[in-house]
């Protein structure tokens, strides 16, 4: 019974370490909210969470001020805030 705790354990520290994690995503933007520093995207899978729809802050206003519905973009998402903030945003307009 104990090396079950024990595995249990370990197991729930490794996902809670990978759901504090800053981590690269690819995605999509749908909308763009510049007064509230946010966007909702539309993001690929990551290892700490399945493809999906999400709206995250934007942590560096000149990027959201260049976020444009449509575009691919991608950024580090730090999955360990509510919402995710993420930084580093690099627009790929000629990606397909």
């Amino acid at each position: 019974m104990s090396s079950l705790v024990l595995s249990l354990a370990v197991a729930l520290s490794s996902s809670s370490h990978l759901a504090g994690a800053k981590v690269p995503i690819d995605a999509v933007v749908i909308s763009v909210d510049p007064a509230h520093h946010r966007a909702k995207i539309h993001y690929a899978a990551l290892e700490t969470a399945p493809e999906g729809v999400r709206v995250v802050r934007v942590g560096d206003k000149s990027a959201l001020r260049t976020m444009h519905p449509g575009e691919r973009i991608t950024a580090v998402a730090d999955t360990s805030q509510t919402p995710w903030v993420i930084s580093h945003v690099e627009l790929n307009r000629f990606a397909r």
